[in-house]
Formats: C-alpha cells, sequence, structure tokens
C-alpha cells in the first residue's frame, strides 16, 4: 500500500496543477460569456415585457385568418370586382338612354357699315333652350353580349376559386407556424427543467468541494454547461419571437400579443384526432 501511495499522491498533486492554471482562463472565459447572457437577456425582457400572452386553440386560429388575413381581403375584393363586371356586362342589354338640356341668352344685335358708320340696332329673341333625348337599343349583336357575360361569370368563379386556393394556403402556413411556436415552447419547457436541475447539481458539487469530495474543475465544467443552456434558452426565446411575429402578421392581429398554443381536448374527438395528425405530418 505503502508503494502506490506516493504516486497517487503525485497523480493527485498535478490533477491541482493543472486545475490552478486552466481555472482562471475558464472563469475569464465564464464571465464575457455572462455578460453576453445578461445582455440579451435584457433585451428580451425589454422587448417582451409589453407583450401580453393569448391562450389559442385551431379553431380561433382558423376563425382568425378567415376574418383578418390581408392576403384573403385582397381575394374578397377581387371576387367583388369581378361580380360588378358581371352586372356591367349584363347592362349592355338594356338600352342606352341619354338626355341633354341646354339654355342660351342672345343680346340684341348692333350692325354697322365696313367704315363703322350708320348704326342700326336690331332687336332679337333673348332667351333660346333646347332639349335632346337620345334612346339607343341593341337589336342583335352577334353574339358578343352574350359571350361577355359568360366570359365575367367565368371570372367570377376564377376569382373564388382563387381566394378558396388562397385561403387554404394562408391555413397552412398559420398552422405550420403555430405548431413551430409550441414545438419550440415544449423545447424551452425542457430547458428549463435541465437548467434546474443542473442549478441543483452545482449547488450538490459546490457541497462536495468543500467536504474535499470534488475538485474545482467539475464546478467549472458545470457552470459552463449551465451557461450553455441559458444561450441555447436565449436563442430559443429569440426564436420563439420571431415565429411569434410572423404568425401575427399572418392572423392579422397585434404583435404585442404572445401567442401560446392550446392544444384541444380529448371532449372533441374530431378536432382532436385531426390536430394529432397534423402534429404528426408536421414532425414528419
Amino acid at each position: 500500500m505503502q508503494r502506490w501511495a506516493a504516486p497517487q499522491q503525485f497523480e493527485q498533486a498535478r490533477l491541482r496543477s493543472v486545475c490552478t492554471i486552466i481555472a482562471p482562463e475558464i472563469e475569464k472565459g465564464m464571465k464575457k460569456k455572462i455578460f453576453m447572457m445578461l445582455a440579451i437577456a435584457l433585451a428580451t425582457a425589454v422587448s417582451t415585457e409589453a407583450q401580453t400572452i393569448r391562450k389559442m386553440d385551431i379553431n380561433e386560429l382558423f376563425q382568425l385568418i378567415s376574418e383578418n388575413n390581408k392576403s384573403i381581403k385582397a381575394s374578397r375584393t377581387t371576387v367583388a370586382a369581378a361580380q360588378e363586371g358581371v352586372k356591367a356586362a349584363k347592362s349592355n342589354r338594356l338600352p342606352d338612354v341619354n338626355a341633354q338640356l341646354s339654355a342660351s341668352y342672345i343680346g340684341n344685335a348692333l350692325m354697322t357699315d365696313r367704315d363703322f358708320s350708320d348704326w342700326q340696332n336690331l332687336t332679337s329673341p333673348h332667351f333660346g333652350n333646347q332639349f335632346v333625348v337620345d334612346a339607343q337599343q341593341t337589336i342583335y349583336a352577334g353574339g358578343a353580349i352574350d359571350a361577355g357575360i359568360k366570359m365575367a361569370e367565368l371570372g367570377v368563379e376564377q376569382a373564388a376559386l382563387g381566394m378558396a386556393l388562397n385561403e387554404q394556403n394562408q391555413r397552412f402556413v398559420a398552422l405550420s407556424q403555430y405548431l413551430d411556436l409550441q414545438k419550440i415552447a415544449h423545447r424551452q419547457q425542457v430547458l428549463e427543467s435541465n437548467i434546474a436541475l443542473t442549478q441543483k447539481l452545482i449547488y450538490n458539487i459546490r457541497e462536495k468541494h468543500e467536504q474535499g469530495m470534488a475538485l474545482k474543475n467539475d464546478i467549472t465544467r458545470y457552470e459552463l454547461q449551465m451557461e450553455t443552456l441559458r444561450l441555447n434558452l436565449v436563442k430559443l426565446q429569440n426564436t420563439r419571437s420571431i415565429l411569434n411575429h410572423q404568425l401575427c402578421n399572418t392572423l392579422g392581429i397585434s404583435n404585442t400579443e404572445m401567442i401560446e398554443p392550446v392544444e384541444p381536448s380529448s371532449s372533441e374527438p374530431e378536432l382532436y384526432c385531426n390536430y394529432r395528425s397534423l402534429r404528426w405530418l408536421h414532425r414528419s
């Protein structure tokens, strides 16, 4: 046992010297990372301070898409314009009636010779009026009017199909952003749990270090792990803010609201099954 005591003591002394050399460099790096983390966390806190949490399920998501989405509103305007085109095309079957009314005033006439002599004043009627009514009716146009009406009706159908397709596309875009936001929220919860566990682990290792059962390098290693977890948490929070901003723009609501996805309850079996299927497709 005495033969192995000296190498064992030498190995412990070598580890302590290595930790003494490496620890200051690690602490400097940790200070820089901590400062960056505090700055990023402060900026994130300032940006999210005015935000209010709004719980939202898929039904409300689709309702807001139909009511507030700017692209869908533009498609509805296109459909309304196409319907007005049908009315204009049908108006070509009606007679074209134009009416014109005019009034005039004529003063007395004054006549002279070429050398402006022999002045003569001639009286004439002063007031005059004119009323004209012009009526036109197309009797035969070779089917041009009926063809124009048909084309206008086809334009309405095309605009309606375009609006339906646009609404479906906007729903898929919003649903994808909604599921991404929910996935980020779940990852954020996992990271927060890992941070809490790592904090407890650091506390336990510090107690062991005070009792001489652990090295300071162990504490430094887990503190670096803690800072890495916190940095990943800040990245997730920033990603969540970006996704929330995009989803708010898609839904046409204020960006000051932080959307919190809510899973449908099992009391609505059809909606619940559709939601689970959509989540599975989104993950795949």
